[in-house]
């Protein structure tokens, strides 16, 4: 597959990752960059920080604190952002722990321990907060928008409307004579 246009390094590389073929041929230093791409992605999933990441980063490649960062934020452009992924990734499996209690809880018999259940998962998956993407509905204005129809477009339509049917020669030429009547207006000569 051949890009279009400017191509940077992470253009590539998605392209890379993307073609099953082989028929993306990276050049060496491509190459070196997408090494070090996935190490900044395996680390990045392995320690705690980015800073920690960085600073090995720094410590193997020899590179700037500047670069390090810029291989850890390249690396969660083309692979994810894996510290989001983790969390996504424990909040599934709460929820699927709360889900199994709930469950142990009504073969149980044990309404108490079911609401306990729901209440702590409605917590984990944030249903028991307000959702902060909501517009306030409260601020929101009534706009009138009045839109002017030519007086033989709304005969057309009132015409449409009449009989079902619409004599569209007969709206061109009258479309057509009113454009042919029309004077054109210099702009610089109107007053505001």
């Amino acid at each position: 597959m051949k890009l279009i246009g400017p191509t940077s390094t992470i253009d590539i590389l998605k392209q890379y990752y993307k073609s099953s073929d082989g028929e993306i041929t990276l050049t060496i230093k491509q190459e070196e960059t997408r090494k070090r791409l996935e190490e900044a992605f395996t680390m990045l999933g392995n320690y705690h920080s980015m800073a920690e990441v960085q600073t090995i980063l720094m410590k193997r490649h020899g590179c700037s604190k500047t670069q390090a960062w810029r291989y850890c934020n390249q690396a969660m452009s083309l692979f994810g952002n894996i510290i989001e992924t983790n969390k996504n990734a424990l909040r599934h499996f709460a929820t699927e722990t709360i889900r199994e209690a709930i469950a142990m809880a009504k073969e149980q018999n044990n309404p108490v321990a079911m609401i306990m259940g729901a209440e702590k998962l409605a917590k984990i998956n944030k249903v028991d907060e307000i959702d902060p993407d909501l517009p306030d509905f409260s601020h929101l204005e009534s706009h009138e928008i009045k839109i002017t129809i030519d007086p033989d477009i709304t005969s057309a339509l009132s015409g449409l409307l009449k009989k079902g049917t619409l004599d569209l020669d007969q709206l061109m030429n009258r479309v057509h004579h009113n454009a042919s009547e029309a004077e054109i207006v210099n702009e610089s000569n109107q007053t505001n």
